[in-house]
């Protein structure tokens, strides 16, 4: 593989070499591509790297250490010296610099792992040559040894007579002891990697079955035999650990970056954090005690002044009290710091009205959410699936463990993508409120907390090209974000979609209402034949470029082939005034509100993840024909079953929304 090397000299005046390293890491666009920067750059990057009578300047240390920290270098150990510069001897004292050296990226590195920089001797010079082998020939001769289990082996003793009563027809006696002997450790270093196999990569293998029987097919972790070996914390940290249904292959990942790939400066970064915070525990008690310390001498210097400045008498009760209110006005003041500055860019930030956007006639919306409590890492989920008109066509809930919000959220979209395949539901748009899993999506970029996750949906998202991705603000996803709310602290039953709880059924009710007064107002710009680019809601698209997350907005294609029918024997051909669509728009929610107990419709499925899931039943499309016959002004009458059907009306095909009943009436389970 190819990589690129730069060679670098340090003019020995400062100014010009730290201009030099600042023009280098702004040219350098190849970082993260192999890289090795090498040459002489008169600069070190510790005291230890220099003996002389003066020590390197802390600037010069500084603005080289940043140079290498930018541009994510790595110094590659030296071998044979621990200097390459050498200095006139200048009052009987030579001064010693390693000012040559090999600095590479962790690409270069992961290349040639073994590579080896060595020093030859100055010669003719007062610099060391440097020697740079990227693969080494290191032979080390394997010694012999003799297991003591082979001899319980019954051909262990066969195969040492056999090659030692092989006669090589020599005379000397060393020599022929020489050659059977090296004839003896062959045979049997043969036969013993026919007959034994390695234990460490046997106990390898073990380790993994071991790890494959901790996991369900298709489900997840094994909590029942989780609880059986493990104890205490490590079941936490193993149920937490998220995994892949999908796509079994596992993937190495670097945590403390969103991409997972390991860098030496998150590499330092990651080491810095965990030092302050490690010196925050050991020392935050200390912390205290020197701040009251520090409020008491302080109150005492001021009573102090005042007694002999201002002849105030001195009271050492109020000088203690007003010392302990100043620190703990101290300890306040810094633990809300980062709270105030949040709040006050909450108030400083814009108030828009944001509402659920209602999805195209041919397509349904799926709405995801998850809610995650950090101390007990349990999370839930949420999906509900609607049509056009806000209407509930089924929804789900689950509960696990989990690492983050994140990771929580990207299981949602998973167990989403898995449904909708269970359920045959090919044209969707799967909406979530968390900004970064859809940008990840999106662009088909990792996210290191939930690596196997995010395979999976993209593996997913592969066998089912008609499934969009799009974001929304919290406020346009308010259903699924209470439905997983609700979950979390189990107020949501099982049924949730025959029987809504009244903060679900308010929500959904008012969803739906802006979804149908939407429609009409579309459909009043379609009578008018005004264009289409003065609707409000714009063109809906689910596909975008790589790393961009959309708006969703209407599909003026999808909606000219559903254009209202006039009814053909109604009384009344008038044009409606602004009070008739006004009351014709309360008539429209009131009969929402009625027929949106889909209890009537709906018979509930077991999905093959645990998940409750509610599906139609052939009453879907009686209850939509009826719906979009209502909203034209026709009249129901009641069948021998108690539901209602249209008098005098024509039926087609614009009727009809999500592909007919026939659609849901055979939803079945598919294994994945």
């Amino acid at each position: 593989m190819k990589w690129q090397g730069i060679f670098v000299y340090g003019n020995p005046i400062f100014q010009k070499r730290r201009k030099l390293w600042q023009e280098l890491t702004v040219s350098n666009r190849n970082k993260e591509e192999p890289q090795a920067v090498l040459g002489d750059f008169n600069d070190i990057l510790s005291q230890d790297e220099k003996v002389g009578l003066h020590p390197q300047p802390k600037i010069y240390l500084d603005t080289f250490r940043k140079f290498v920290d930018d541009n994510g270098l790595i110094d590659i150990d030296l071998k044979g010296s621990r200097f390459t510069w050498y200095s006139n001897p200048r009052n009987n004292f030579v001064t010693r610099e390693r000012l040559d050296r090999v600095l590479v990226n962790w690409k270069w590195l992961s290349l040639h792992q073994n590579v080896v920089l060595k020093a030859a001797p100055a010669i003719s010079s007062d610099h060391c040559a440097l020697i740079l082998e990227t693969q080494p020939k290191v032979r080390m001769k394997k010694e012999f040894r003799y297991e003591a289990f082979w001899t319980e082996h019954e051909e262990c003793e066969e195969v040492i007579r056999r090659s030692w009563q092989q006669d090589d027809r020599n005379r000397n006696c060393w020599n022929q002891f020489i050659k059977k002997r090296g004839r003896c450790i062959r045979e049997l270093t043969e036969w013993s990697k026919r007959k034994f196999k390695r234990a460490d990569k046997e106990i390898e293998k073990r380790k993994k079955e071991k790890v494959s029987e901790l996991i369900r097919e298709g489900e997840g972790w094994d909590l029942d035999k989780i609880q059986k070996f493990f104890h205490g914390n490590e079941i936490e940290l193993i149920t937490r650990t998220p995994i892949s249904l999908v796509n079994k292959k596992d993937h190495l990942v670097w945590p403390y970056r969103n991409d997972g790939e390991y860098s030496v400066k998150s590499g330092y970064q990651a080491a810095k954090e965990e030092k302050d915070t490690m010196e925050k525990l050991a020392g935050g008690e200390q912390d205290k005690i020197l701040c009251k310390l520090g409020c008491v001498c302080w109150c005492i210097w001021k009573a102090r002044n005042q007694h002999i400045f201002q002849q105030k008498k001195l009271n050492p009760q109020n000088t203690i009290i007003h010392s302990e209110q100043i620190t703990t006005e101290y300890h306040n003041a810094t633990k809300d710091l980062n709270k105030d500055i949040k709040a006050m860019a909450d108030r400083n930030g814009e108030k828009r009205r944001i509402t659920w956007r209602p999805p195209p006639r041919n397509k349904i919306k799926v709405n995801i959410d998850a809610a995650f409590q950090r101390e007990t890492g349990i999370a839930t989920t949420a999906a509900v699936f609607r049509d056009w008109e806000g209407k509930i066509i089924t929804g789900a809930s689950s509960k696990f463990k989990s690492i983050s919000a994140l990771a929580a959220e990207a299981q949602a979209y998973r167990e989403a993508l898995i449904l909708t395949k269970n359920l045959q539901i090919r044209n969707c748009i799967i909406e979530s409120d968390c900004l970064p899993l859809v940008q990840a999506i999106k662009a088909r970029s990792p996210l290191a907390e939930a690596d196997a996750i995010i395979r999976d949906i993209l593996q997913l998202l592969e066998e089912a090209p008609d499934v969009g991705a799009t974001w929304t603000p919290r406020e346009g996803n308010t259903l699924a974000h209470q439905l997983a709310a609700m979950a979390a602290v189990n107020q949501l039953q099982r049924q949730w979609t025959f029987n809504p709880p009244i903060q679900i059924m308010n929500i959904i009710r008012t969803e739906a209402g802006f979804a149908i007064l939407q429609n009409n107002q579309r459909n009043r710009i379609q009578d008018n034949q005004v264009s289409s680019s003065t609707n409000p809601q714009g063109n809906q698209r689910d596909e975008g470029l790589p790393g961009r997350v959309e708006r969703e907005t209407w599909n003026s294609h999808a909606t000219q082939g559903n254009r209202r029918i006039h009814n053909p024997v109604s009384t009344r051909q008038t044009k409606p005034t602004s009070r008739d669509t006004f009351n014709n728009t309360n008539s429209r929610n009131k009969w929402n509100e009625d027929s949106f107990h889909i209890g009537q419709m709906l018979s509930q499925h077991k999905c093959s993840n645990g998940h409750n899931v509610v599906e139609n039943s052939t009453n879907l499309g009686r209850a939509q024909r009826q719906q979009g016959e209502l909203q034209r002004g026709g009249e129901l009458a009641p069948d021998e079953d108690g539901t209602h059907t249209m008098i005098g009306e024509r039926i087609e095909a614009g009727d009809i929304t999500l592909d007919g009943p026939q659609q849901y009436r055979n939803f079945h389970k598919e294994p994945l």
